[in-house]
């Protein structure tokens, strides 16, 4: 068996990346240019990936493995899997990290520095205007889902406040 070359190697990570859906959308040539951005990380079981109210300063792109965003009251709010994105919002909006994100199991994936995608965005206006669209619909699905857990939420509470049990009454729908 034949080892595979470098040529090979980099075709399977641009495969890889293509199945990120932050980065649909994106020619061959414009996934290297993201490539060439990103920094391999491994995390450990329980290690801290980002920190509440931290600088956002990077995004992470899960390959493998299964991080939790953590409130700082210790409440589980999400679970990041793999092909999943971590610190967007906080890249683009300048705001500080809004949760703790650890790893639940062995992890590793792609960090992308605020800096070098800043960047990137100067010198390739199609790929700025190309990750933009895909965040929107990323973040549009998310506010749709998390909608949804809200209305699900709120008829579980009428069931129990129907059968004499008082109900939460801090469930909001935006």
């Amino acid at each position: 068996m034949s080892t595979p070359s470098d040529a090979e190697i980099f075709q399977q990570i641009l495969g890889h990346l293509k199945s990120i859906p932050l980065l649909k959308r994106l020619t061959e040539a414009e996934l290297a240019k993201i490539y060439n951005i990103c920094n391999f990380q491994k995390l450990e079981v329980d290690e801290l990936m980002y920190k509440f109210g931290t600088p956002s300063d990077s995004l992470f792109i899960l390959l493998d493995g299964r991080l939790v965003a953590r409130s700082p009251t210790g409440a589980d709010l999400a679970y990041i899997p793999p092909i999943g994105l971590v610190g967007e919002m906080g890249v683009l909006t300048d705001e500080p990290r809004s949760a703790d994100v650890i790893a639940m199991d062995p992890s590793m994936g792609f960090q992308i520095t605020k800096e070098d995608l800043i960047n990137l965005f100067l010198a390739d206006g199609a790929i700025c205007r190309k990750i933009l669209l895909n965040l929107v619909m990323s973040l549009s699905q998310k506010l749709y889902d998390t909608n949804a857990e809200i209305e699900k939420l709120r008829k579980e509470q009428e069931q129990q406040a129907a059968g004499g049990q008082k109900a939460a009454e801090n469930i909001f729908l935006y």
